[in-house]
């Protein structure tokens, strides 16, 4: 059972979970419901259909150049054509991209603006079979106070 800090129920399932940090991790802001979307959208849409055996990978490192955070299953993957779409509508700027892909592009864009072009979301195949979410943030990437 996944339980929140406060400890209310958040998902009940069979999973290991691996927390790694690697190198010097500092106190870093990122703004509010970043990485909440991106762990339920891995539990909804890559872990559903295992009911054994599921893995959630979150990995938090310090880099020479920023922070990296990386989201990871083992869940059922994603098609290429998929993968291509979501990773052009990362970077698409103007229009409607339909509702299966505004959450992640809205983070993708909050971190843009919060860090004025230094950090993003980038979405791709994990080496545990399922999909990897990953969100860099350049330590010279200024924020906007809030």
């Amino acid at each position: 059972m996944l339980r929140s800090d406060s400890g209310s129920k958040v998902c009940e399932s069979t999973y290991d979970r691996i927390w790694r940090t690697v190198g010097n991790i500092y106190t870093f802001f990122i703004p509010r419901l970043t990485l909440q979307p991106i762990l339920e959208n891995a539990f909804e849409h890559g872990l559903e259909t295992r009911a054994k055996d599921a893995l959630l990978r979150v990995s938090f490192a310090a880099r020479e150049q920023g922070l990296l955070i990386q989201v990871e299953d083992n869940g059922k993957g994603i098609l290429d054509g998929d993968l291509e779409r979501m990773q052009m509508l990362l970077t698409y700027v103007e229009g409607d991209v339909g509702d299966d892909i505004t959450g992640i592009r809205n983070i993708h864009r909050r971190l843009q603006i919060y860090f004025k072009g230094k950090a993003g979301l980038r979405i791709m195949r994990s080496e545990l079979g399922g999909v990897k979410a990953e969100i860099y943030i350049e330590t010279g990437g200024e924020h906007i106070d809030t």
